[in-house]
């Protein structure tokens, strides 16, 4: 059997780790990475075309012999670009546009859960702001306000009091604040505030069977303790212990039911989860892989993934079981000055990469990164909020968290930042 080229329409850490995985596999000749980044260069050919120019995306496969491509972040695939491909006779790994509501709409994912009886939070759906007292008072304080439709992650709150609640829903309904794709401002879900601890599980799916990657717990606030405003993701862990002792019933209660729930889907389902007192409870579901827990997840599957993407392509999934690294994986994010605020700084000399990657256990994967210009040619140089991140494996978490503070701390640049914290949350 020849060998495949694939295309990994992606720029950003996620997209590094799905490239880094998919050379290491005996199927593949040549890798391709839209638009990547310096870190994906490294051993992939990087193109530079947007992540949504499907057009030029579908002419690039087709003139460069490309036998897969894995599609990384949400935009595209809300665009259609697995319809356009498969129109055009292209493989393509990732959900079709109808069904990528899944995460775009919060709100019909709701109502999804609650149909087929998946555990998930009580919620209230309201479609105009004069609704929400109520919807408030029904749920009860505290209660979480999240938008809709799609906002990258941002957008979602807890609130501890109705004030806080109502000028919240009013920033999202009202003043649009954090709509970027779809309806995310037209509607707003009001749900209880469940208690426990988050985790995360990725699936990947033709439809009918499916096979689960390693659990994981990612940091979202920005800050220590878990404070601060809400980010993309500060860092992350696999596995996630407290999912992993209930692994038999997150795969009976959740994984089996979702994916009946939505027969024909094929790609990732990312499901994020609270394991609460009364069990785990879907806190939402998303249609790609997780970043940064991607950055953890994927460094300890030992199976080669190209097959899995190229069957459930296919929806022909017939390998259903993977193995894993027992290894845990700690990632730490460095992100760029006021991040998850605008006006972060960007064009600013990255040193000590090479360093990082010369520990033994201690991956880089790069994210908000370009190619130096002028001054600066040759050099690597931020161009994000979320820069890079450094991603270790030991033999324990204690060791992993050690290993990849050490890589961190060879890596510098103009107002960097990052947690201390990673991965050392309390016990459950």
């Amino acid at each position: 059997m020849s060998k495949l080229n694939v295309l990994v329409i992606d720029g950003g850490g996620r997209g590094h780790v799905l490239a880094w995985k998919i050379a290491q596999s005996p199927m593949v000749d040549k890798v391709f990475a839209a638009p990547g980044n310096p870190g994906i260069a490294k051993f992939a050919t990087c193109v530079p075309i947007n992540v949504t120019d499907i057009e030029a995306l579908v002419k690039f496969v087709q003139e460069n012999d490309i036998g897969l491509t894995v599609v990384g972040p949400e935009g595209p695939l809300d665009a259609g670009i697995v319809d356009a491909f498969q129109s055009a006779g292209l493989t393509i790994f990732g959900p079709r546009q109808s069904e990528v509501w899944l995460e775009m709409s919060k709100v019909r994912c709701k109502q999804l859960l609650q149909q087929h009886g998946i555990p998930t939070a009580k919620a209230n759906i309201c479609v105009s702001i004069g609704a929400v007292p109520a919807a408030i008072d029904l749920i009860g304080l505290p209660v979480v306000v999240k938008p809709d439709g799609g906002t990258e992650g941002k957008g979602v709150k807890i609130c501890q009091t109705k004030e806080e609640a109502m000028a919240h829903a009013r920033k999202i309904m009202v003043e649009h604040a954090y709509q970027t794709t779809g309806d995310s401002g037209n509607a707003v879900l009001i749900e209880e505030c469940l208690v426990g601890r988050e985790a995360s599980i990725i699936v990947l799916t033709d439809g009918n069977l499916f096979v689960e990657l390693p659990t994981s717990e990612d940091h979202k606030p920005r800050e220590d303790g878990d404070k601060g405003d809400m980010t993309g993701g500060m860092g992350a862990y696999s596995p996630s212990p407290a999912a992993d002792e209930l692994a038999e019933v997150i795969r009976r209660d959740i994984i089996q039911k979702l994916v009946d729930a939505c027969p024909g889907f094929t790609g990732v389902l990312y499901i994020a989860l609270m394991i609460t007192a009364n069990g785990p409870k879907v806190l939402e579901v998303n249609v790609r892989f997780g970043d940064p827990e991607a950055q953890v997840v994927l460094p300890r599957v030992k199976t080669d993934l190209v097959p899995i993407f190229l069957q459930i392509a296919k929806a022909d999934l017939q390998i259903t079981e993977i193995e894993v690294d027992e290894q845990p994986c700690v990632a730490v994010v460095s992100v760029s000055g006021c991040y998850p605020a605008s006006g972060y700084p960007k064009g600013k000399v990255i040193a000590g990469i090479e360093k990082a990657e010369a520990r033994e256990n201690v991956l880089v994967f790069q994210a908000g990164t370009k190619d130096g210009e002028g001054d600066n040619e040759g050099k690597v140089v931020t161009n994000g909020g979320r820069v890079l991140a450094v991603s270790a494996m030991a033999d324990d978490i204690p060791e992993a968290i050690k290993l990849a503070y050490e890589g961190t701390s060879d890596i510098s640049f103009e107002a960097q930042g990052f947690r201390t914290d990673i991965a050392q949350r309390p016990a459950a």
